[in-house]
């Protein structure tokens, strides 16, 4: 009977150790679970924000696009000029190079009158940009195409920095302003 009551205990130790065992096992399975679960919501919140923030960007680009034919945002700090393209709904980036024009300024460089072209080399030239724009909030000058007629290329510091108010980032618009002429 003695021997009977052990064998019992045993069964009864190893199905409480057994037990135990899965109750930890079950209870750190949980604990992982409702982690990656909450982190995932957290993600899917900021996922939310950041497209709600873009679109409101896209927006803004759309109204500006309105009154402007071309918006370009010259980013010194990573090197990249990003064109807004309001059909698309999309921005497309190019690198920027120090000796670079804007490629629609390289186009319209074609297209300037004669007495205009080098006065307009000197506004578009990216490389004097940042010193040209140095604590200032705008630059803008106007000329005359033979296919268009007048606009007016701006540049407008969005960011600079606050030691020496050298430009990072600057928004580059051109505006057709032969009304206003």
């Amino acid at each position: 009977a003695r021997r009977r009551n052990y064998r019992v205990i045993t069964n009864i130790n190893n199905y409480t150790i057994e037990s135990i065992v899965m109750l930890m096992t079950g209870h750190a399975l949980s604990v992982i679970t409702t982690s990656y679960f909450q982190r995932l919501y957290e993600d899917q919140k900021i996922t939310i924000s950041n497209n709600e923030r873009i679109k409101a960007n896209f927006d803004i680009l759309n109204s500006m696009n309105d009154i402007y034919e071309s918006i370009n945002l010259i980013d010194f700090i990573n090197n990249d000029v990003s064109r807004f393209n309001p059909l698309k709904h999309v921005i497309d980036k190019i690198p920027l190079q120090k000796k670079m024009r804007l490629k629609l300024d390289e186009e319209l460089k074609n297209q300037i009158m004669s007495s205009q072209v080098e006065e307009f080399l000197e506004f578009t030239d990216l490389s004097t940009l940042q010193s040209r724009l140095t604590n200032q909030k705008i630059i803008s000058n106007e000329f005359l195409s033979t296919l268009t007629g007048w606009f007016r290329i701006q540049y407008i510091s969005l960011e600079a920095n606050k030691e020496d108010g050298i430009p990072k980032k600057v928004i580059h618009t051109i505006q057709n302003i032969n009304e206003q002429k």
